[in-house]
C-alpha cells in the first residue's frame, strides 16, 4: 500500500535531501518529487532518480507532502499549496506549531515531525507529533515514513523542542566530539583516517551497548574504568573539563533557541 505513495517534497534543502534518500530505499525514487522555486539544488535530487520541478502543481499527485522550508518562509512557500485536501502534510520545521500550519494550509491533516541528517543512512531517531484530527490511517502513515528512515515514537508537541535541541542538533554535537578524538588519536601517533574510522565505530558499538543493554550510562562506563587504569586517567580530564556541564549547557541553548523560534513562528 505504502509503497505506492507519491512523496511530495516542499523545499529542497539538505533536511529534506536527508528524508528523500532515506525513502528512495524503500520506494521507487520516480515516486518522490522536489519542489523548489529556484531549483538551485536538484542536482543532487537527481542523483537520487527524484522528480524535480519549479512548479507547485507538480506535486498534486502526492499523498504525503513534506514542508521543510525555513520558518519564517512558510507563509509564503505554502500558498500554492492551501487548500489542498489530497495529502498528509508534514512540517520538519522548528518553531511552528500545528495550529499555525493548520490555519494557514485549511487542512487538519497536520503532523509535525523532527528528526535529522541519518535518516539519508536508515538510522534517524525521529518523533512526531499528529494534529488532534488526524485518523488511524494517517498515524499509520506517517509512522512507516517514519520508519523507512530509522525509527520513530509519537511525542506531544510541546516535548517538540526538547527533542530538537537534543536529537535534531545532537548530530552536530557528537561529530565535534569525534573529531576531537579523532584529533587525540591524531596526537598519539594514528592518522587521520585511522582515529576518525576507530572513534566513530567505537562510539556505534558504545551507543549500541546503551540502547540493549538496559543499564544506566553510569554502571556502563564502570564497567570500562578500571582502578588506577588508563581509562580513569581520561575520565579525570574529561571531569576536570566540565564535560557534562558543556553538554547540559549546549542541549539548554539549543532548546532555548528552539522556545525562540516558536515564538516567532506563532506556537503554543
Amino acid at each position: 500500500m505504502y509503497t505506492d505513495y507519491n512523496i511530495g517534497f516542499i523545499g529542497a534543502g539538505k533536511m529534506a535531501l536527508a528524508l528523500a534518500t532515506g525513502l528512495s530505499r524503500h520506494i521507487n525514487p520516480d515516486q518522490i518529487y522536489a519542489f523548489s522555486p529556484s531549483g538551485k539544488t536538484f542536482c543532487s535530487w537527481k542523483d537520487i532518480g527524484a522528480r524535480c520541478s519549479t512548479d507547485p502543481s507538480s506535486l498534486a499527485v502526492c499523498n504525503i507532502l513534506v514542508i521543510a522550508v525555513k520558518p519564517h518562509m512558510f507563509d509564503v512557500a505554502i500558498r500554492p499549496f492551501t487548500g489542498w485536501n489530497k495529502p498528509l502534510f508534514v512540517s520538519v520545521m522548528a518553531g511552528l506549531s500545528i495550529k499555525h500550519i493548520s490555519s494557514v494550509v485549511s487542512s487538519n491533516r497536520i503532523v509535525r515531525i523532527m528528526t535529522n541528517t541519518a535518516s539519508a543512512f536508515g538510522c534517524a531517531c525521529s518523533v512526531y507529533a499528529p494534529s488532534e484530527k488526524i485518523g488511524a490511517g494517517d498515524d499509520s502513515t506517517i509512522q512507516w515514513f517514519l520508519n523507512c528512515v530509522g525509527s520513530c515514537e509519537i511525542i506531544s508537541e510541546s516535548n517538540i523542542n526538547g527533542f530538537t535541541a537534543l536529537a535534531g542538533s545532537g548530530p552536530a554535537y557528537i561529530y565535534t566530539i569525534l573529531e576531537g578524538l579523532a584529533d587525540g588519536g591524531v596526537l598519539v601517533g594514528l592518522s587521520r583516517a585511522e582515529a576518525t574510522k576507530f572513534a566513530a565505530q567505537m562510539t556505534m558499538g558504545a551507543a549500541r551497548v546503551a540502547l540493549e543493554s538496559g543499564k544506566h550510562t553510569g554502571q556502563l562506563k564502570d564497567a570500562v574504568t578500571s582502578p588506577a587504569g588508563t581509562t580513569m586517567s581520561g575520565i579525570q580530564v574529561l571531569e576536570k573539563g566540565g564535560i557534562r556541564g558543556v553538554l547540559i549547557d549546549a542541549v539548554q541553548a539549543s532548546a532555548n533557541r528552539a522556545a525562540e523560534l516558536s515564538g516567532q513562528g506563532k506556537n503554543l
